[in-house]
C-alpha cells in the first residue's frame, strides 16, 4: 500500500498533536512514578491529583517540624480534604487525602486530619456561625479505674470555620486506652460565645459497646 506523502500542513498538524499530548503524558509519569517535586506545593496538587480531589482552595497549612511534613487542608465546594506531603532532604513528596462532605444543613461534621506518636488532631468544620467553640467528646480508660468514662477536648481557635481538636497523650498519662480519632467513637459538640451548648450530634451507635451511660469526667 503506498505511503501518503508527508505534506507541509500534515507535518504541522503532527506537531500540533504531539505538542499538546508530551505534557499530558509527562504529568501521568509524574503522577504514576510519584516524582519529588521542589515545592510542597507541588507535591500538594499531585496529592490532590491523584486521588481526583480539586483541586480545591487551601484553607490553611500546618506544619510538623518534627517529621518534616506538612498538613493542607483544602477546600471544594462542600468538601473538606486533609493532604500530607513529607519532604526528603530538598525535595517534597506527595502524600495521603481523606475528605469529608460538609453540608450546609449539618451544624458540625468531623475529620481525622493527623496521628502521631504523641497527639492526634481531628478537625471540625462548623456550618453554624453561631458556634464560637466545639468539643469532642470520647471513651477513656484510666489506669487502674474499671470501666468506660467520658473524656472531652474543647477548641475556640477557628481557622476560617475549621476547628481544630487536638488530644495529647503525654498529658493524660493516667489514660490507657482512648479511641479519640476512630471513626464513629466520638461525639461532637457547639457552644456559643456564652458557653451554651447550643448543638450536640447523635450518641455513636459504637458507644453501646463501652457501657454507656457514663458521666463525664472532663
Amino acid at each position: 500500500m503506498a505511503r501518503r506523502t508527508m505534506t507541509p500542513a500534515r507535518r504541522k498538524r503532527r506537531a500540533i498533536r504531539a505538542a499538546v499530548a508530551l505534557p499530558i503524558l509527562l504529568a501521568a509519569l509524574v503522577l504514576a512514578l510519584d516524582f519529588p517535586f521542589l515545592t510542597a506545593r507541588g507535591a500538594l496538587a499531585a496529592t490532590q491529583a491523584r486521588y481526583g480531589f480539586g483541586p480545591g482552595e487551601v484553607v490553611t497549612r500546618i506544619k510538623d517540624s518534627r517529621y518534616s511534613t506538612y498538613r493542607y487542608i483544602v477546600r471544594c465546594g462542600d468538601w473538606y480534604a486533609s493532604c500530607g506531603v513529607y519532604q526528603r532532604g530538598p525535595l517534597w513528596r506527595s502524600g495521603q487525602l481523606m475528605a469529608v462532605e460538609s453540608r450546609p444543613e449539618t451544624p458540625l461534621v468531623s475529620l481525622i486530619i493527623q496521628e502521631q506518636v504523641d497527639n492526634s488532631t481531628i478537625l471540625v468544620v462548623s456550618n453554624d456561625p453561631e458556634i464560637a467553640s466545639v468539643e469532642v467528646r470520647f471513651p477513656v480508660i484510666y489506669e487502674g479505674v474499671a470501666g468506660w468514662k467520658l473524656f472531652s477536648v474543647r477548641s475556640s481557635q477557628a481557622v476560617e470555620n475549621c476547628f481544630f481538636v487536638t488530644y495529647d497523650e503525654t498529658a493524660h498519662t493516667e489514660v490507657s486506652d482512648f479511641p479519640f480519632t476512630q471513626i464513629g467513637h466520638h461525639r461532637l459538640r457547639g457552644y456559643d460565645r456564652d458557653g451554651s451548648l447550643i448543638y450536640e450530634a447523635p450518641v455513636p451507635e459504637a458507644w453501646a459497646a463501652y457501657g454507656l451511660e457514663m458521666e463525664e469526667v472532663r
